[in-house]
């Protein structure tokens, strides 16, 4: 599967295939830059950042959906993320999700997980 992944997300980038370590990516310059530019990212605060992605098709377009996460939390906790689905039970751990359309990003958005509600 994680072969599979590697050679599609090859094909919508067009470019060579990027550092892959347990089935996640390092981030793509594209991602890197719009961090940067919309959040103020600085490189330093990427270095261990990571995504995973999966395809979705309808109709003639195809779009891959991304969950970012920090590679330091999900091995301080013990888990394992190799595949989007991964993070499903892990949600506290994605720091930003987007999708990229046709090779290109479209966007990324910072995750956010609403507090509970105070019990009554």
């Amino acid at each position: 599967m994680t072969n599979f992944l590697s050679s599609v997300l090859n094909k919508v980038k067009g470019k060579q295939p990027s550092a892959k370590s347990n089935g996640h990516q390092m981030l793509r310059e594209d991602m890197q830059t719009y961090l940067m530019q919309q959040f103020r990212m600085e490189p330093a605060e990427m270095a261990n950042l990571r995504y995973v992605a999966r395809m979705e098709s309808r109709g003639p377009s195809s779009s891959m959906y991304v969950r970012v996460f920090d590679a330091n939390q999900v091995q301080a906790q013990g888990i394992t993320i190799s595949k989007y689905r991964d993070l499903d039970m892990h949600q506290e751990l994605v720091l930003f999700y987007g999708r990229i359309n046709k090779g290109k990003l479209s966007f990324l958005k910072r995750h956010f997980i609403p507090a509970g509600r105070p019990k009554n």
